[in-house]
């Protein structure tokens, strides 16, 4: 059996007590990785599963209600109004030419088989960068997603 180490290129945590912060943290760690990585769909994965921790996730906002909320023009006005002392953590290993990525947030997690892929504001994100990625996969909690990477640099 051949066992393979990689190294740990990164190993972040975001935590933010407002949304313009956490926003700010996400933005800034997204313009590092592309002036590393010079690569626009690692950047995207990267940016919507970022965003669905912090939404989903630390700010426990549902796809139906976020629907409704955007519908009725008060999705940012809900955005700052939740509490948000959760954290993000991101760790990254490199294997060859191969990024191992684990995105993890303290929410509650939920179900990938149950959420609802019709829903004109959900899942749009978790599409994108599976198709995106070699692979992509949640944990049985539902708050954690790792993904491989194929990565040209």
């Amino acid at each position: 059996m051949i066992v393979h180490r990689y190294a740990l290129l990164l190993a972040l945590e975001f935590e933010h007590c407002t949304l313009n912060s956490s926003l700010r943290a996400i933005k800034d760690f997204l313009f590092t990785l592309e002036r590393r990585y010079d690569d626009p769909n690692l950047s995207i994965i990267f940016q919507e599963l970022l965003l669905n921790a912090l939404e989903y996730g630390n700010l426990q906002i549902n796809p139906y209600d976020k629907e409704l909320f955007i519908e009725q023009n008060r999705y940012d006005q809900i955005l700052n109004q939740r509490e948000n002392s959760k954290k993000i953590f991101i760790r990254m290993g490199r294997i060859a030419s191969f990024l191992i990525v684990q995105i993890e947030d303290e929410g509650e997690g939920f179900s990938l088989y149950e959420y609802d892929k019709n829903r004109l504001f959900s899942g749009r994100g978790i599409l994108l960068a599976k198709k995106l990625a070699l692979a992509l996969a949640y944990n049985e909690k539902g708050n954690c997603v790792t993904f491989l990477y194929r990565i040209t640099q």
